[in-house]
């Protein structure tokens, strides 16, 4: 039997942690215990604790690469990093030392070894010690580039290190001194060893799979009945499926939408047992943390299933509002919804592993936050083939309903809740009567509160709704005043039973010491059992008090999801400090930059925006949305060369990024490269037929830079019927019109176009980007004293809208006072040279004033950059 041996692994921390990571988890699968200093405290001093830990260790992997590292300050006058103090230890105390150098290769490699987490000014000290450590007289060197590299050249050196030593030639198992300094090692390393247990996410046969997601245990295992149209649209899913699985479709999987409580999840999980009933499945959750996604190599050889409930779970509850005058939206991803796309790139990555692995998703979504989730996750949205479940007449009396009620009840076992039905057949199957009965006169106050901390957790995006989370929140004398099932262990775990034997929550595993609460029916107990709780004057109260809880407990994950909250509610500078908070206790936190550059963003300070986002970047150059969003920054102010960069870094990492290549067509036109402008638009609508914006942005190409008018009608009608209230898209759509003298049609257009703008300004009244359309729009129709009126509205609450103060100038050159247009047109120039529409009309004053030759200058501006 092979002896356990105690690994030490010494490497500066920011810019070597996957490295690291790699090779723990490699040194595990080798039945070793690998040790540094990720798993201890900062309790004592630093260098202390390492460097008691490199006597401890038998061999020493030292790894380096671009940072020279910390330099300590103990003792005294100190002029080495603790990374070098570290080795010479082990130097000093003959331990076998396993020496690992980053390739020459890749000091200029950016990706690799950001820039940003090197320290310059250690360079000469960094280069001395790798000179050192390059001797042949000295060490035996290895060099290394990425992660995977690293693990397989230190596995393999110290597998064959291990082949030649002598059977009794020491180790842990050999070793009492040895052992009880390893013990604190086993018990840091064990839920990396949890992790690579097949115990941890247990991969479970289609067949037997199901979910405890669908309600109580009675409507989880009701045996599936073929109602109505249900049953030939579940024989097309089962044929879709299957041609997924066999490579005959593009696909990779299926997405199955509907209402709350429609009856979806049950409708995949039926497709899927019949269609693959071999193969395996794993469950993932919008709870799990990136360090769960199982290695490849578990997999080899496996046919596997993601089933993924509840997309919309998975991305923020609002859509990210589009700042005044900008075509791009700030679109950022949640940490969940970043951890999923890790998952993916995993399993599709090019390995030796995964070419015997097939994969399929299978998820679940609620069609009214469709657009949100498609926003959020176009990149999934264009892997799968899309079931649209449907729903059924709510009059509970009509044939239909009854025909579904009584197939319901006659072929399961648990009760029918007839006075439920509202058209969906979870409505009637889920329990929720019972539910809310149960909620109301069977919990005690601490199970209830423990439901209510769950909500609110839920309601601001937290999606590890853990059990020391929940305490904290349960404790808190200003939420729930439950202090006693924090200090309490019986009070926490009689209210915890009380939850899982009424079927309220399930759990699942999670970091040592802790468990993961996880609703039964989400969101559908939240809304309609837990109804209570919060009040309208409560929300806001628990949210700013959340606040005071997550910074109390240094919770950093659950800061920057509370952060993301006050985001979407438009509520700028709460969402600032918090995350601002939350990048003070963890500032690795890289979707937390990207989210502080959104907030930036749409606070308008571009330039600290622009560095929140380089932030993310350097911390995870590899993370499509910051490139994305930097390049919407760099677009707005109007540095297109570096915007269109930006862009092609997004889609190198992200191809299916849809809204990317969209930008990147306007970055194109902005550099009057038209036709590559054309094949970016037309990309995006080869990925998602269904994108509004991109068409118009095709059509208005289409229209005024490429005067293909009947190619421009046809893409205007594409954004209309994806939109039918898209000012835009019915303004373009009579202006095309207009072109192909098909007046009547044009001025119908235009008069829809109206209809939408007045639809935006009743949503909100202070919408200047609503009123300036509205404005232009009328000014189309003819009717410059309106429209003067609505622009003048715009410039009210924008003063330094460069295309409001422009609507202005075109309705006063209407109603022939061009020289109080001309001044209005010089401001908007003043704000934006580049307005082609306000020099044309700026040199339509000059002719009506007799300035000619200002006129033709302006003409000539005008034509320069339409060209």
């Amino acid at each position: 039997m092979t002896a356990i041996h105690s690994v030490f692994i010494s490497s500066t921390f920011f810019d070597l942690e996957l490295h690291r990571a790699r090779v723990r988890e490699d040194l595990l699968r080798m039945r070793q215990f690998p040790t540094d200093m990720v798993y201890f405290g900062a309790g004592e001093d630093a260098t202390t604790v390492s460097l008691e830990r490199v006597a401890a260790a038998e061999f020493f992997v030292l790894i380096v690469a671009w940072r020279y590292g910390t330099i300590s300050t103990v003792p005294p006058g100190e002029t080495r990093s603790i990374t070098h103090q570290e080795y010479d230890t082990a130097v000093r105390l003959g331990k076998k030392i396993f020496v690992y150098l980053s390739d020459p290769a890749t000091e200029q490699d950016n990706s690799l070894f950001p820039f940003a987490l090197r320290d310059l000014e250690h360079t000469a000290q960094l280069r001395a010690f790798r000179a050192h450590l390059e001797d042949p007289n000295v060490h035996t060197a290895d060099y290394f580039t990425t992660p995977a590299d690293l693990g397989g050249k230190v596995s393999t050196r110290i597998a064959d290190y291990l082949l030649h030593l002598p059977l009794d030639g020491g180790g842990i198992g050999q070793s009492d001194a040895l052992l009880a300094a390893a013990e604190e090692t086993r018990s840091g390393v064990r839920d990396l060893q949890q992790r690579m247990s097949r115990d941890d996410l247990p991969l479970v046969p289609a067949r037997t799979f199901t979910l405890n997601t669908m309600g109580d245990d009675a409507a989880a295992s009701r045996p599936y009945v073929r109602v109505a149209s249900i049953g030939p649209l579940l024989d097309d899913t089962i044929a879709t499926l299957r041609a997924c699985a066999q490579g005959a479709s593009p696909k990779h999987g299926l997405l199955v939408t509907g209402e709350s409580n429609a009856g979806k999840t049950r409708f995949a999980l039926e497709a899927l047992h019949t269609a693959l009933p071999d193969w395996d499945v794993l469950e993932w959750t919008e709870a799990y943390p990136e360090h769960r996604i199982p290695a490849t190599e578990r997999l080899t050889g496996r046919k596997l299933i993601i089933f993924l409930d509840d997309l919309q779970n998975y991305v923020p509850a609002a859509t990210h509002p589009t700042p005044t005058g900008d075509q791009a939206p700030v679109a950022l991803a949640s940490s969940a919804a970043t951890t999923l796309r890790a998952l993916d790139q995993r399993l599709r990555a090019p390995s030796a592993e995964r070419q015997t692995l097939q994969t399929l998703i299978i998820a679940t979504c609620r069609s009214e936050r469709l657009t949100t989730v498609r926003n959020g996750l176009d990149w999934l949205f264009n892997q799968l083939d899309h079931v649209a479940f449907p729903t059924f007449d709510p009059n509970e009396s009509s044939a239909q309903a009854q025909a579904i009620i009584a197939a319901l009840a006659a072929d399961g076992e648990g009760r029918i809740e007839h006075a439920q039905w509202d058209g969906t057949i979870g409505s009637v199957v889920l329990g929720l009567g019972d539910k809310r009965a149960a909620y109301e006169m069977q919990l005690t106050t601490s199970a209830r509160g423990i439901l209510h901390a769950m909500k609110l957790l839920f309601l601001v995006g937290v999606p590890a709704h853990t059990s020391s989370r929940l305490k904290a929140i349960c404790a808190d004398p200003q939420l729930f005043a439950l202090p006693e099932l924090a200090t309490s262990t019986p009070t926490w775990d009689a209210a915890l039973d009380e939850l899982l034997r009424y079927q309220f929550v399930t759990t699942l595993p999670s970091a040592k010491d802790d468990l993961l609460l996880r609703i039964r029916k989400d969101p559908a107990y939240y809304t309609d059992v837990i109804a209570d709780y919060p009040q309208p004057y409560q929300r806001e109260r628990d949210l700013k008090r959340l606040q005071q809880v997550f910074a109390a407990t240094d919770d950093a994950e659950a800061l920057s999801s509370l952060g993301t909250a006050w985001y979407n509610a438009q509520r700028y500078d709460e969402a600032l400090a918090v995350l601002e908070q939350a990048l003070a206790l963890n500032p690795r936190l890289y979707a937390a930059w990207c989210y502080k550059g959104g907030v930036l963003a749409a606070l308008r300070r571009n330039d600290e925006a622009l560095a929140a986002f380089w932030q993310a970047i350097a911390l995870d150059p590899k993370f499509a949305p910051a490139w994305y969003n930097l390049g919407n920054i760099l677009g707005r102010l109007k540095r297109y060369d570096e915007e269109l960069a930006a862009f092609d870094r997004a889609l190198a990492l992200d191809p299916t990024l849809a809204a990317a290549w969209t930008n990147k067509g306007a970055a194109l036109a902005n550099l009057r490269r038209y036709e590559e402008a054309l094949a970016a638009y037309q990309q995006t609508v080869a990925l998602d037929r269904t994108f509004a914006r991109a068409w118009r942005n095709l059509a208005y190409l289409l229209l005024n830079r490429l005067h293909r008018y009947d190619d421009a009608l046809d893409a205007c009608q594409h954004a209309t019927s994806e939109d039918a209230a898209s000012v835009g898209g019915w303004m373009l759509t009579g202006q095309t019109l207009q072109r192909l003298d098909r007046v009547a049609d044009a001025q119908e257009a235009f008069a829809r176009a109206l209809d939408a703008c007045q639809h935006a300004i009743v949503l909100d009244l202070n919408n200047a980007a609503a009123w300036n359309s509205k404005g232009y729009v009328l000014y189309l129709l003819g009717r410059f004293d309106d429209a003067l009126a609505a622009a003048r509205q715009a410039i009210a609450l924008d003063p330094n809208n460069a295309y409001a103060l422009s609507t202005v100038g075109e309705a006063l050159n209407g109603l022939q006072r061009y020289d109080e247009a001309l001044l209005y047109i010089n401001q908007a120039l003043s704000i934006d040279a580049r307005l082609a529409e306000a020099w044309r009309d700026k040199a339509l004053s000059l002719h009506a004033l007799g300035r000619e030759e200002e006129a033709q200058a302006a003409e000539a501006k005008a034509n320069e950059l339409d060209d």
